[in-house]
């Protein structure tokens, strides 16, 4: 079974999804994160 993945801004099976050697992200190490912090099993702020 083949994933669906998103990239510029389309959905499209995994086996098709390129992405330019060219591209910023590789280029320049981009990267998007988010951290949450939990303490005893509670979010905080």
């Amino acid at each position: 079974m083949s994933r669906t993945v998103y990239l510029n801004g389309e959905y499209m099976p995994e086996g098709e999804a390129k992405v330019s050697i060219f591209d910023r992200g590789f280029l320049m190490a981009d990267g998007v994160y988010e951290v949450t912090s939990v303490l005893d099993g509670k979010l905080i702020d």
